[in-house]
C-alpha cells in the first residue's frame, strides 16, 4: 500500500471517529439542556451542543475526499541516434534530461541514441467547432 494513501486512511478514519464522538456529545447536551429544569443552564447547554454541532460541520468538511486528477498533457523523450540519425519517441522516465545517453541503437548497433528533446504534448482531442451551413 502506498504511503500516502495509508495517511489518508488514517486520516479518514480518525476524522470519521472525532466525528461520532461529537455528534455523541452534541446528542446529549442537546438533550440534557432541553431537559433541565434551571432555566439558567438550559442556554449554557444549548450553546455548548450548538458549538459541538459546529465543530460536527467542520470536522466532516475536512474529511479528504478523492481526487480525481484529468491529465491534459503527456511528457515524452525524443532519442536521436548520432550514426544513422534514426530517433524514437517514447514516455519520459524520471532521471531524463537532454544530451543523455541512453545506450545502443537499435536500427544501426553501432551508434549511440541520446536525448534530444523534452516536451509535453496534448492529450486532448480538441474537436473543431461546427459550422453550421447557412442555406441562401
Amino acid at each position: 500500500m502506498e504511503r500516502g494513501a495509508r495517511r489518508e486512511r488514517i486520516t479518514r478514519l480518525v476524522l470519521v471517529l472525532v466525528g461520532v464522538v461529537a455528534a455523541l456529545i452534541g446528542g446529549y447536551l442537546f438533550y440534557y439542556g432541553l431537559t433541565q429544569w434551571l432555566d439558567f443552564q438550559r442556554g449554557t447547554y444549548l450553546m455548548y451542543s450548538f458549538l459541538v454541532l459546529v465543530l460536527l460541520v467542520y470536522v466532516f468538511l475536512a474529511l479528504p475526499r478523492e481526487k480525481r486528477i484529468q491529465l491534459t498533457a503527456k511528457t515524452v523523450s525524443v532519442l536521436r541516434c548520432n550514426q544513422c540519425g534514426a530517433f524514437v519517441v517514447r514516455e519520459f522516465e524520471r532521471g531524463d534530461y537532454v544530451f543523455k545517453e541512453e545506450g545502443g541503437c537499435r536500427k544501426c548497433g553501432s551508434g549511440t541514441c541520446f536525448i534530444e528533446e523534452i516536451f509535453e504534448t496534448s492529450l486532448r482531442k480538441r474537436t473543431p467547432k461546427r459550422r453550421y451551413k447557412i442555406f441562401r
